[in-house]
């Protein structure tokens, strides 16, 4: 399941980034999925909202998916 690894790979960059910048919360998270990349949108928003729930950073944010 390609989604989990992706989730969670979007999650450690959220963090890492937001770590870089000194942000200690996020709010937001806008995610472009392209039509070719054959990811099941609801496997992988699963993978997020399980990643989600282990950092504090991320607790109330919400992903937007474009």
């Amino acid at each position: 399941m390609h989604e989990w690894a992706l989730a969670e790979a979007v999650v450690a960059k959220t963090l890492e980034v937001a770590r870089e910048r000194g942000i200690s919360t996020i709010r937001e998270v806008v995610v472009a999925l392209g039509e070719l990349q054959d990811v099941d949108r609801s496997a992988f928003e699963f993978g997020l909202t399980a990643n989600q729930r282990t950092t504090a950073e991320l607790a109330d944010a919400r992903f937007v998916f474009e």
